[in-house]
C-alpha cells in the first residue's frame, strides 16, 4: 500500500473513498499504520466489524491497539476528545 499516491479515486483525496472500500478489519489495520492514524470513520467501521469477525481479525484488531498504545498510531476520536476537554477547560 505505501506506493498509493494522496490523492486516490478520480483524483479525490484518500478521506472521501477510503472507508467506503474497506471491506474488511485486515484492510482498516492496514490502513491505519500505514497512515498513522485511526480516524473516526475506520473506528465506527471496526466496531460494526468486530461484531462478525473471524479469529484470525481479532488478532489484527489486537496488533492495532497495540500501534495505537505504543504512540505509533494516533487516534482520531481521542484527538477530538482531547481537544474538547481544552477548550471546555479554558
Amino acid at each position: 500500500m505505501r506506493g498509493h499516491t494522496p490523492h486516490g479515486v478520480f483524483g479525490l483525496p484518500s478521506r472521501f473513498w477510503r472507508m467506503s472500500v474497506v471491506v474488511n478489519i485486515g484492510e482498516i489495520v492496514q490502513e491505519a499504520l500505514y497512515q498513522g492514524c485511526l480516524t473516526v470513520d475506520a473506528e465506527n467501521q471496526l466496531r460494526r466489524l468486530l461484531a462478525h469477525c473471524r479469529p484470525e481479525e481479532v488478532l489484527l484488531f489486537a496488533r492495532l491497539q497495540a500501534e495505537i498504545m505504543e504512540g505509533r498510531v494516533r487516534q482520531e476520536a481521542r484527538e477530538r476528545y482531547h481537544r474538547q476537554l481544552e477548550t471546555v477547560t479554558a
